[in-house]
């Protein structure tokens, strides 16, 4: 056990005291069967240490496995260490210094609160360093391979890429300031011209294109940046340079938890916590002191929530509601009726939801921005865009809008052809998806950030209506922890209700636009081909870190599945990397009502079919290895209802507002011109594999009738129904 105590203890960087005890002299004291069970106890945690081998890379590497691409890593929010370059007389100490992402940060906060403050904050109306404070984002593999002493974030993936033969020559970290909004990256510090000469500097040393990395909101700069690229040199360069993206966790569509840090300084981590560490939190840094410093950080505000009630839900529910809800996910924030809180047992969410204020997304992102200060309102409306377009043209037009380039709802993936993307992400973790919220006091907007004013009435009161335009009250807002239901459907924790995902990024975020939207030829005009690989968070109890089956939102960054995806994709192997997006059922080959014995009886007829002794095909083995995983999935009663739910959460970017559930809208350009005879057919694929068809002869006469409009088609194959949208005027 010494040993293992002394591997826990170099992982965590941690020295113990010389007290002059050696475990090892107690263990010939006890019994042989006590130590078996340590041994056996602790066997499971042993396997994370092994991630310190380089376990996955040596893997690949013995199975012939080398260097092929270079690669780029890009962090997400929060992951890069932030340093001062302040050099005046006070600050001359912090030269140097980690302000973020290191024991000297937790230090500094927690002794020198207002200097550190005043440090990682930006200035409200430029976005850059407030006046007389520098603060640079560290660079090297060392600004995000780990957090802090112990906790890694890009750790794992760059030892298993060592283990294969890169070096640093090979391995960029493209850190970045996260707190920036992405115009200012490259005003300020000139970021994205930096990755661009760093990707041609690869192309013309190892004649290979690079592989970007990118985790978390590192996708939505990816993404910004190819939409930049296209702006200044076109998308040539792209497809000549980039061999691919690997989006890691990426917020696609923003993430719930942000909807809730930018309009309260709270979120389900500060909530969740017990009442008198809540109490010491807000006494030592208030709500509204964290609110403010969130806002001023506007590349945070890149993660507000995309898509609106398309994706998210409306009146009529969401696309990521189970069938047994109570109550729709589609609220982002509801308020509780004046009175109407209860914390009895028998009430339900359904009737403490009576008369409530409930703002679903469209409606939540006016009403987060109309109570956030001016400064932070002309921020979002300069930096960021939050809707969906489904209009080809006007998505074409989009890409010299760079307001839109953070939202793939609105711009479409760059022409290149010959770049792939893997989506890979976790699922199964409770994750905040909304909110109930209380008022606090109001304040004045444009006051001290919009928060503490002093408190002259509750927001009832009637002399709201007559306040002044100029300087007009808003009021603040808390999340309700008094409110929660765990035995409800879904289940309520502190005021947040929790769906499906990573424990951090809403599913309906992670994977939508991977298995749906990206399949779409106005998101995707070049079909840039798109391999999606779920995770399914399995962690080990006896792992402070999930071990090598977790799928959470950081803890990913070291599975073992993971590990081995980036691996296969940089070395040439990106063929080998399953797509989990394939429906279990259509494996299978059962209907979604099938019960557990018809299930097993199609399962044990794939597996004759494919039965190694039959057939030893490699595409044979990837087909074994989807039946299985099918199979596991859909047998298993709690993994097919979270698989479901999931299923329905891919769909998102199909959801309609009102009226029958539409699988799609679809512009009539989109469509494949077939000449059948003397009459032309116009067809578009639908995921069944059958098609949607429109006669030409009956779309002129519509056309003749009518301008613009639009009409449903059904499938021919299945039930889906798709909405077609077409005008004769471009």
């Amino acid at each position: 056990m010494s040993s293992r105590m002394a591997a826990m203890l170099e992982a965590f960087d941690y020295q113990m005291p010389d007290l002059n005890f050696d475990l090892s002299n107690y263990d010939s004291l006890l019994p042989k069967d006590v130590k078996d069970h340590f041994d056996k106890l602790f066997s499971d945690s042993r396997k994370w240490f092994e991630t310190l081998d380089f376990q996955v890379g040596r893997t690949l590497k013995e199975a012939g496995a080398s260097p092929k691409h270079p690669v780029m890593l890009m962090p997400g929010v929060i992951s890069t260490g932030l340093e001062s370059w302040t050099t005046s007389e006070d600050e001359a100490s912090y030269f140097r210094k980690r302000l973020w992402g290191s024991a000297t940060m937790i230090r500094n906060v927690l002794f020198d609160k207002e200097k550190w403050i005043k440090h990682l904050s930006l200035d409200t109306v430029t976005g850059l360093d407030p006046p007389g404070v520098r603060v640079r984002a560290a660079k090297g593999l060392d600004a995000a391979s780990y957090f802090a002493a112990g906790y890694w974030i890009w750790s794992k993936i760059i030892q298993n890429l060592a283990a294969v033969g890169y070096d640093i020559n090979m391995i960029y970290l493209a850190s970045y300031d996260w707190r920036l909004s992405m115009s200012n990256l490259e005003e300020r510090d000139h970021f994205f011209t930096q990755v661009k000469n760093q990707i041609e500097l690869n192309s013309l040393v190892y004649k290979e294109k690079t592989v970007i990395c990118a985790h978390s909101m590192g996708s939505t700069v990816a993404l910004y940046f190819f939409k930049w690229i296209e702006d200044q040199v076109g998308a040539e360069w792209i497809d000549q340079h980039i061999e691919g993206l690997v989006n890691i966790a990426g917020t696609m569509f923003g993430v719930p938890k942000a909807m809730a840090a930018l309009l309260t300084g709270e979120m389900r981590d500060t909530v969740q916590v017990p009442p008198l560490l809540s109490y010491l939190l807000e006494r030592f840094f208030r709500s509204h002191e964290r609110a403010a410093l969130f806002r001023s950080w506007a590349g945070c505000a890149s993660m507000l929530i995309k898509g609106g009630d398309a994706v998210w839900g409306d009146e009529f529910g969401a696309p990521d509601d189970r069938p047994d809800a109570e109550v729709s996910q589609a609220y982002i924030y509801e308020y509780a009726a004046r009175g109407n809180v209860s914390e009895d047992a028998k009430t339900t969410e359904e009737s403490q939801s009576v008369q409530s204020q409930k703002f679903t997304a469209d409606e939540a992102i006016p009403w987060l921005i109309r109570n956030a200060p001016t400064d932070f309102q002309k921020m979002i409306a300069t930096n960021y865009s939050n809707g969906i377009e489904r209009d080809p043209h006007q998505i074409r037009r989009n890409n010299k809008d760079s307001t839109k380039w953070t939202n793939p709802l609105e711009v479409a993936l760059p022409y290149a052809p010959n770049m792939k993307i893997y989506c890979i992400y976790g699922w199964g973790k409770p994750t905040e998806r909304s909110y109930w919220m209380r008022h606090g006091p109001y304040a004045y907007s444009d006051h001290a950030e919009g928060v503490g004013s002093n408190h002259t009435g509750d927001l009832d009161d009637p002399h709201l209506s007559n306040q002044s335009s100029v300087f007009p009250k808003v009021p603040t807002s808390r999340i309700d922890s008094r409110i929660t239901f765990q035995n409800a459907v879904p289940e309520v924790n502190s005021g947040c209700r929790i769906g499906e995902g990573d424990g951090t990024v809403s599913l309906l975020s992670l994977g939508s636009m991977c298995v749906h939207g990206w399949n779409l030829p106005r998101y995707n005009p070049a079909r840039i081909p798109v391999v999606t690989h779920e995770i399914l968070h399995q962690p080990d109890e006896m792992d402070l870190r999930g071990g090598p089956k977790t799928g959470d939102h950081v803890d990913i960054l070291g599975a073992h599945d993971l590990n081995e995806a980036v691996v296969k994709v940089v070395v040439g192997l990106g063929h080998e990397v399953m797509d989990a997006s394939l429906d279990a059922y259509k494996i299978l080959g059962v209907t979604r009502d099938a019960d557990a014995s018809a299930l097993r009886a199609a399962y044990l007829r794939l597996a004759r079919t494919y039965h190694p002794d039959k057939a030893t095909h490699r595409d044979t083995q990837d087909q074994i290895r989807l039946i299985n995983a099918a199979y596991e999935t859909l047998s298993d009663a709690s993994l097919r209802s979270a698989y479901d739910a999931r299923q329905r959460a891919h769909v998102a970017v199909s959801y309609e507002k009102k009226g029958p559930r539409i699988a799609d809208t679809i512009d009539i350009d989109e469509f494949d011109v077939q000449h059948n005879h003397d009459e032309i057919h116009l067809t578009y694929p639908c995921r069944c594999g059958q098609e949607y068809l429109v006669k030409a002869s009956e779309m002129a006469t519509q056309m003749d009738v009518e301008p613009s409009r639009s009409f449903h088609v059904q499938c021919t194959g299945c039930s889906e129904i798709v909405r077609v949208i077409y005008s004769n005027q471009d």
